[in-house]
């Protein structure tokens, strides 16, 4: 990305922190002018920690560096809530005329995370690739999951699943098998 790539800011953060967000644009849903062409901070891993940092204090470290050109989301709600409370909090968007997409559930101390969608957002899933493929066996082998294309699947179904997207289970046996077929994959 261009913007990424200008930013020199960035050469402040230290090596050991990555850097998660989100690029505003205008896609499938129609968010307000003023919000477009921003990226806007989700969270900091500590690689050494092998950590997410809490969003404060992510956003303080990023003020610190003197990280330029970076917009901070607002926190809709600290402590436990129910669903009832949770829902609710999906209702109105501060960026687009209408509902949010949904909102993030952080605990940070457990390092649990969840998106709670808001019921009539379109979500259209692309492809499932190899990348998606890769990204769940990492997960997988972080958790000391098995690898075998099974477990995969089930793993793909079920993350699927939590974000309320559908799928096609033979689809995606097929895109795994295509996936440990190939002896490059393998490697």
């Amino acid at each position: 990305m261009k913007w990424s790539s200008k930013n020199y800011s960035f050469y402040n953060l230290p090596e050991n922190k990555i850097i998660f967000g989100e690029w505003l644009a205008k896609h499938t849903l129609d968010y307000l002018p003023e919000f477009h062409d921003k990226f806007y901070l989700i969270d900091i891993f500590d690689i050494n920690s092998k950590r997410f940092i809490p969003y404060n204090e992510s956003s303080e470290l990023v003020k610190r560096l003197r990280i330029s050109d970076l917009n901070f989301l607002r926190a809709l709600f600290k402590g436990k809530a129910d669903m009832f409370k949770l829902e609710n909090l999906v209702h109105k968007s501060d960026y687009r005329d209408g509902p949010s997409e949904g909102v993030i559930i952080k605990n940070y101390d457990s390092q649990e995370f969840a998106k709670l969608w808001e019921k009539s957002i379109n979500r259209k899933r692309k492809p499932i690739t190899s990348d998606d493929i890769r990204r769940t066996i990492m997960t997988m082998i972080e958790s000391g999951l098995e690898i075998n294309p099974e477990n995969v699947v089930g793993e793909i179904m079920l993350d699927l699943t939590r974000q309320r997207f559908s799928h096609s289970q033979s689809v995606i046996e097929n895109v795994v098998r295509n996936y440990f077929s190939d002896p490059i994959n393998l490697l």
